[in-house]
């Protein structure tokens, strides 16, 4: 992370852009990462993990917040 960016409440890091070299490697290595939408069951756990793919392969962007709320429909 770039120090700028720990200053920030959040961020967009976009993955289809141009990335210094040791960025880059992180993001097409191979990796594990963990997915929960509007649904979780904390019962099944596993079932919220994708693995094998990289971060740029799967994600054209990357969202980072401080604060995450639970989802709510819209009025």
């Amino acid at each position: 992370m770039h120090a700028a960016a720990e200053n920030r409440a959040g961020y967009v890091l976009d993955l289809g852009t141009s990335q210094p070299q040791p960025i880059r490697r992180l993001l097409d290595v191979p990796t594990r990462t963990r997915l929960i939408g509007p649904f979780y069951d904390p019962r099944d756990d596993a079932s919220y993990h994708m693995s094998g793919g990289s971060l740029a392969s799967w994600f054209d962007v990357v969202v980072h917040t401080q604060e995450v709320t639970p989802s709510r429909p819209l009025p």
